[in-house]
């Protein structure tokens, strides 16, 4: 019997931002399909009219991109299963719940959100599980039809049977679920859309979707959308189900906030893809320190046998140092690229391709997201700084004012002719004579030439800074122009 060309699918909805957990699923999914010479289809579940949005849709597709998630199938390139939005798929969904009434699988449920909170609350008071318990499954054709001439609107219910549904979950083995758990689920609002578990199970065997590669809080929707497969006669997927990712509150991530773990977050932040790709890949799965391996060794290295399913916590501690190894082995020249955007368009204009390369090479020590760019950009710009609190509280003092006016006469003189390196060893004959010693030497020029007490070493500040604004920066901070 020939098998079937492996098919998986990424569907986020576009209600938020995509998240790291998200795009772990993406890129599971991702290297699954490209491993087994498969392909990689995007969806969009965008049957939440209220929350889902056109611009959620364009960034999570933007931040796939920008990860090199690319897909083979999907809505902005089209494809043989389409459409691959949920909201133009709306009629199939009718005709298939269509099938299910005439079949008697499903059933008109004129129900209020009213009866079946009451409903809930008696079950609740019970101690019985809260489900639906079947009141409009009896209804007779006379008295449906009543009520549609009312004009009052139904949901589909699919009919549960009594039974037990098993499969093997791909990552955690055999599972099994009672369906007297769940009781009639709605696969059709009243509004005309789908459920999530029905859609899903239309557009999954449309689609031809052979393994479904998702997180863990989607385990309790498989038995439902294993009786629909059954129901509507079509092959069920194999099922595969990760463990989610958690913040630092050990609270499953949200994709409605614009937070630390948002990919377009953590992108503005200045984060490197391949440094995400290769963190995600580590929760979970790749063993720590393997942030060296090309794409085709993530995907040589892939197989849902080695995912974890103890559930996996974001840090962005660790990611951090992911980001900075990576940094650190990008040639200078690749380095300069990444960090141009950063320090803007100004600077780079204004210093040219080799400073900034020079610049990339000497504060890559530094850089642990490229944001930090940014900020030792606004250090080289023309003109004053602007000092922290810590700085100008150093610079108050007096007798560091007379050094800095001293060490400023000194290097007007000598910079041009001597290292930077060569430069600093100079200013300690100065210290001596005004009793400064130690860090004390340097904090002053630090604070006077960047406005920080922090920063990258201070000879590689005096190297990419020109001189004119090193004698500069001096003497205005001693209080006296140059």
């Amino acid at each position: 019997m020939k098998k079937d060309k492996v098919r998986v699918r990424f569907a986020p909805s576009p209600s938020g931002f995509l998240h790291i957990g998200n795009a772990r699923t993406a890129l599971y999914n991702k290297l699954f399909a490209q491993k087994n010479g498969g392909s990689f289809i995007l969806r969009i579940e965008d049957t939440d009219v209220e929350r889902s949005s056109k611009e959620a849709e364009q960034i999570i597709m933007e931040d796939l991109k920008w990860l090199k998630i690319d897909w083979d199938e999907g809505p902005d390139i089209g494809g043989n299963f389409g459409p691959y939005r949920q909201s133009e798929r709306i009629s199939i969904y009718k005709d298939m719940a269509q099938k299910l009434l005439e079949d008697k699988k499903a059933y008109f449920c004129f129900c209020t959100p009213l009866e079946l909170e009451e409903m809930k609350k008696e079950q609740i008071k019970k101690k019985q599980p809260p489900r639906y318990n079947g009141r409009c499954l009896s209804l007779t054709k006379a008295e449906i039809e009543k009520f549609l001439a009312e004009g009052r609107k139904p949901a589909i219910r699919f009919h549960v049977q009594k039974g037990v549904v098993e499969f093997t979950d791909l990552i955690r083995g055999k599972l099994k679920f009672d369906t007297s758990s769940f009781g009639d689920f709605v696969i059709i609002k009243s509004d005309g859309m789908p459920s999530y578990n029905f859609a899903v199970v239309v557009d999954d065997a449309m689609m031809k979707i052979t393994h479904v590669i998702r997180g863990e809080d989607h385990i309790s929707n498989t038995p439902r959308q294993i009786l629909l497969y059954k129901a509507l006669n079509f092959t069920s997927p194999l099922f595969a189900h990760h463990s989610i990712t958690i913040g630092k509150d050990n609270r499953p991530l949200s994709k409605r906030e614009k937070n630390m773990i948002s990919i377009r977050y953590l992108r503005e932040k200045g984060y490197l893809a391949e440094a995400i790709i290769h963190y995600i890949a580590m929760l979970g799965w790749l063993k720590q320190g393997n942030i060296s391996l090309s794409w085709d060794e993530l995907v040589e290295n892939f197989s849902l046998e080695k995912v974890s399913i103890r559930r996996a916590m974001f840090d962005e501690e660790q990611l951090k140092r992911v980001n900075h190894k990576i940094i650190l082995e990008k040639d200078p020249e690749e380095l300069a690229k990444l960090i141009s955007p950063f320090i803007g368009e100004e600077l780079c204009n204004e210093k040219g391709s080799k400073w900034i390369k020079e610049a990339a090479e000497l504060l890559k020590d530094n850089i642990i997201t490229l944001e930090d760019a940014r900020a030792f950009g606004e250090i080289f710009k023309k003109g004053e700084i602007s000092l922290s609190d810590e700085a100008a509280e150093i610079l108050e003092n007096d007798k560091v004012r007379t050094y800095l006016r001293r060490v400023a006469s000194l290097w007007r003189l000598s910079l041009p002719k001597v290292t930077p390196k060569e430069a600093l060893e100079s200013v300690k004959e100065i210290g001596e004579e005004l009793n400064i010693h130690g860090k004390n030497l340097y904090m002053p020029i630090r604070a006077a030439l960047t406005g920080k007490l922090e920063g990258p070493e201070l000879y590689k500040i005096i190297t990419l800074m020109d001189n004119k604004t090193i004698i500069s920066r001096l003497f205005n901070a001693s209080g006296t122009g140059s």
